[in-house]
């Protein structure tokens, strides 16, 4: 990729300062795996972007890292 077109790594933060979530932009938009944590620091969602449309299955886990709920999309519509 030139350098307009390099992934940027992008994260936010609980106000208690834990990492809520972690994932990277292309040209600004979402792009590859963004990943969701809890403000205790546990696992909570696993999506997939190609240029900031869902893209893939988006899986969210309970605080015992079960999975409550998997949907897939497919250029950002549901399927």
């Amino acid at each position: 990729m030139n350098r307009h077109n390099q992934l940027v790594p992008y994260s936010t933060h609980h106000p208690n300062g834990s990492l809520q979530t972690m994932g990277s932009l292309l040209k600004g938009k979402r792009h590859g795996i963004w990943n969701h944590f809890y403000p205790n620091g546990y696992f909570q969602k696993h999506e997939h972007y190609k240029m900031g449309k869902l893209d893939g299955t988006v899986r969210k886990y309970d605080l015992e890292f079960r999975v409550v709920s998997s949907v897939k999309y497919i250029d950002g519509d549901r399927v």
